[in-house]
């Protein structure tokens, strides 16, 4: 709560403070944050930063087990085809049902980690799990990956680092 006292007052003095050195002109007046609200600032602004990334993992976590989930209990139903009661029983097969659970839950983490950083930084980032899906595919459900798929995926990867080396949130 503190903090955001804190924050809030650095708001209304409608400058950088902590980037000026203690100073700020504005039409106002002249504004003077203390070094121990500078280090408050500081550490909120680390807790969000790590909860941002903390949200991410578990997202790109449930993505990845949700998504393998589902493959795994489709390929070892009998084939649906175009029945669509099928796949109503489908969701009842413990695999697919924990692959639809952790696909919803993965969709509420993704609106928490919107809340959290832009939609900019969000997209790129969690596009890593497509990498995991993509060995996971391999490993797990022993599917062939060519070459061009793991390039694909590569130049995913190097996007995703690209972005993710951005700040979360613009200005």
């Amino acid at each position: 709560m503190r903090s955001m006292r804190i924050l809030r007052r650095i708001k209304q003095s409608a400058c950088c403070a902590w980037r000026l050195r203690g100073r700020c002109t504005r039409v106002f007046g002249t504004a003077t944050i203390g070094s121990g609200q500078r280090t408050a600032y500081r550490k909120m602004r680390g807790s969000l930063h790590l909860r941002t990334y903390s949200v991410l993992l578990l997202f790109i976590a449930l993505k990845a087990v949700g998504n393998l989930s589902l493959a795994w209990g489709m390929k070892h139903l009998p084939d649906a085809g175009a029945n669509p009661l099928s796949y109503i029983r489908a969701m009842l097969d413990p695999f697919v049902a924990l692959g639809v659970t952790s696909l919803v839950v993965a969709l509420l983490t993704r609106m928490v980690l919107l809340s959290l950083a832009d939609l900019s930084f969000v997209l790129p980032v969690t596009a890593v799990g497509y990498i995991i899906a993509a060995f996971l595919g391999k490993v797990v459900l022993h599917e062939v990956v060519t070459n061009r798929r793991w390039i694909g995926t590569i130049l995913i990867f190097i996007g995703a680092a690209l972005v993710s080396s951005t700040g979360e949130k613009s200005k």
